[in-house]
């Protein structure tokens, strides 16, 4: 009974390394993904019996210290694991919904432990859809961050993911202490959702518009050696002016020279 009680973590532990793996910037090696496997793990093991939802701040903590460490790109590693959590957040609350309306009511499926394997089976199976597309779209976007992107940028960009997750961690607390009824789930669903959008399109707006400005600035430099190299073709072809000038003078002294 035990292992059957255990096995649901397992499911969880796959889950958010499915996400983790498609979202951050480089490729973990096998060893690398054991141990955050054995780290996810423990942390969950925590959450599901001794300090419940609130032990996800222990679990978000070590496995930033543990990602930031593994690759020198520190601050999308963090970034990337915290999209990765809240991205599972949106798509496990959605899902909750629809599963509570269509298949299952949601707190009998929590203390089902036949439903909760079979939620969370057909859950990953949504995510294993749904992440690689999503993992290579922010790939490009972590690309065109690290090339062109200051690190005080990157850095206000993780701010604003960091005050994400903890309005994200907060209802998620506040949801275990009154329940997961239908109205919270709900509720949850369109909080995160609309926080998540906003963000999002606000990271995009910075990211964008700070892109612009940077061509501007390449385009404005651009255009300054241009017209510093159309001055110099200037003053090359006023010295080969005023050399030519003073060639024919010499040479119509000379001719007079010559003649006399």
């Amino acid at each position: 009974m035990q292992i059957l009680q255990i096995l649901p973590y397992f499911f969880s532990v796959f889950i958010y390394l499915l996400a983790i793996c498609c979202f951050l910037p480089f490729k973990l090696k096998f060893s690398q993904k054991l141990l955050l496997s054995l780290i996810l793990f423990i942390n969950l093991l925590m959450i599901g019996f001794v300090f419940g939802n609130g032990g996800v701040i222990l679990l978000i903590i070590s496995s930033c210290i543990y990602l930031s460490f593994i690759d020198t790109n520190r601050i999308m590693n963090i970034c990337a694991f915290i999209i990765s959590y809240l991205f599972c957040v949106i798509c496990d609350n959605i899902y909750s919904l629809a599963w509570d309306r269509f298949v299952y009511p949601l707190t009998d499926t929590i203390s089902n432990l036949t439903f909760y394997t079979i939620y969370i089976l057909s859950f990953t199976a949504v995510l294993a859809c749904i992440c690689p597309i999503a993992g290579k779209l922010l790939r490009f976007m972590f690309r065109k961050i690290h090339t062109n992107i200051s690190k005080h940028l990157q850095l206000l960009i993780a701010t604003n993911l960091t005050a994400c997750l903890f309005i994200f961690l907060f209802n998620i607390i506040m949801g275990e202490s009154v329940g997961y009824t239908r109205k919270i789930v709900t509720f949850n669903c369109i909080l995160f959702a609309c926080y998540f959008t906003v963000s999002a399109f606000l990271i995009v707006t910075i990211i964008k518009s700070y892109l612009d400005k940077k061509d501007m600035e390449i385009r404005q430099d651009s255009y300054d050696k241009l017209q510093e190299y159309t001055n110099q073709i200037e003053d090359m072809y006023s010295s080969l002016r005023s050399f030519k000038h003073d060639y024919s003078n010499i040479m119509l002294s000379m001719s007079g020279y010559i003649e006399t």
